[in-house]
């Protein structure tokens, strides 16, 4: 899935970004543990991250752990720092 599938989607009340995707629904959630060994393998700190991403740095640590979902702006902008498609943040619960 491409950063531009995300365009027309919402967040639910569980945390799960909504999209629509060929005129279907898609469930995508950020996959916390992915994110964090891309920004790890980069040699990124989460300060840096902050900066690329212009998240807060506690919210970007709590996305890491899987205590909090992501809007999609913010799995996007994640996807963006770590230069990965979305598909590689992000859990397909379809």
């Amino acid at each position: 899935m491409t950063s531009s599938s995300l365009e027309s989607s919402h967040l639910r009340s569980d945390g799960l970004a909504s999209a629509v995707v060929g005129g279907y629904f898609r469930d995508v959630r950020p996959n916390g543990a992915a994110m964090r060994a891309l920004r790890i393998a980069r040699k990124m700190s989460l300060r840096e991250m902050q900066v690329l991403t212009g998240l807060d740095r506690g919210h970007l640590s709590r996305l890491e752990r899987g205590l909090v979902g992501a809007s999609d702006d913010t799995i996007r902008r994640c996807a963006h720092a770590l230069d990965v498609p979305v598909a590689a943040i992000t859990h397909d619960d379809r």
